[in-house]
């Protein structure tokens, strides 16, 4: 298979399943990461229902979301990050998905939707692909919000070659060698 024809799709289920034990310990006490999800909801009305989108294990992201009050919902296409969620935040709702797949039930519209460090194996024009369609499941006119806190693939480590190769992305690669 060619890099040009690896969708994030191909490589995400095995690279999230393959970090699930170890995720938490790098993310889930980073005091930025923290502030951005804790200023973002404060945005929200008290009673918002909020779609977290690669949810991975829950924490911070859908626990905070569950902490403040709000009805939370969370997707992710690795089995083990929605097993994880599931155990550690059990006020949400989680559905393994892909996040370029998902579809709201009956047209529902979110009033936030949070997108957290949830893209590093997503090429840039998926990337902007996605945006346009998770935009759309927020409410509109100013009333609801789409919070993203991320990077592209492309950009984790500076170096575009290291990212692909013929056997498609190489994020496994780049994960362990800026968390080792």
């Amino acid at each position: 298979m060619s890099s040009a024809n690896v969708t994030s799709d191909d490589v995400a289920p095995k690279f999230y399943d393959s970090i699930s034990d170890r995720y938490d310990k790098y993310y889930s006490q980073d005091q930025g990461l923290l502030a951005f999800i804790d200023q973002s909801l404060e945005l929200l009305p008290p009673n918002a229902s909020v779609l977290d989108i690669g949810s991975g294990t829950g924490i911070p992201t859908s626990l905070a979301v569950v902490n403040s009050g709000r009805k939370l919902h969370g997707i992710d296409i690795a089995p083990s990050m929605i097993q994880l969620s599931r155990k550690n935040v059990p006020g949400g709702t989680f559905e393994q998905v892909s996040m370029l797949d998902y579809t709201p039930e009956d047209g529902q519209k979110f009033d936030g939707a949070f997108v957290v460090l949830s893209m590093f194996h997503m090429k840039r024009d998926e990337m902007i692909k996605a945006i346009g369609k998770w935009k759309d499941w927020v409410k509109g006119n100013g009333e609801g919000y789409l919070f993203i806190c991320t990077y592209v693939a492309e950009d984790a480590a500076g170096i575009k070659e290291d990212m692909f190769s013929k056997d498609g992305v190489n994020v496994f690669r780049l994960f362990f060698r800026s968390v080792a």
